[in-house]
């Protein structure tokens, strides 16, 4: 009969009910294992440079600053409901899912961050655009990882600015 068209890897960008909404960039990276500030302070630099009058980034650290004298990130959480198992759950799926594009740091990781990759997974079913920054010889390379990788790159300046093009903004 007819040809079939190819179907859109991404989800459509701007299609909020409300043109007053922001973009949301939901900031994906290892936190177990890692101290406090390994956890933020990479995500508050992207944030700087994306947060404008039309994009919001989310950080999964938001409101946890009961955690900043943590030597390292417990994977089984804390007491705070923002910290249990289902408070983390919740929220950052909810976060992942809503967003617009994915901004990924595994740069540096040694080990593979669980989280991280079902987060990956979460915004791949939803055909959110995926920036990933991540060397070469880096655990998470695994031929579904990179397949989820939208874009990936080496450095967090050149994934701003792949993200930037991505959202349609200056």
């Amino acid at each position: 009969m007819g040809t079939s068209m190819p179907v859109a890897r991404w989800k459509p960008i701007n299609t909020r009910e409300t043109t007053m909404s922001k973009l949301l960039v939901y900031l994906a990276g290892p936190i177990s294992g890692c101290d406090y500030l390994e956890c933020t302070d990479w995500r508050a630099y992207v944030a700087e440079a994306l947060d404008s009058a039309e994009v919001k980034c989310l950080s999964p650290m938001r409101n946890k600053e009961m955690l900043a004298e943590e030597e390292y990130m417990n994977p089984l959480g804390y007491d705070h409901p923002l910290t249990t198992q289902r408070g983390v759950q919740t929220r950052d799926h909810n976060d992942c899912i809503r967003s617009d594009l994915l901004f990924v740091n595994l740069l540096g990781a040694e080990r593979v961050s669980i989280g991280t990759v079902m987060e990956l997974a979460w915004a791949w079913e939803k055909r959110i655009p995926i920036v990933c920054l991540m060397e070469k010889d880096n655990c998470h390379q695994h031929i579904m990882l990179k397949e989820s990788m939208d874009f990936t790159l080496e450095d967090v300046d050149s994934g701003i600015k792949i993200a930037k093009a991505v959202l349609a903004v200056e």
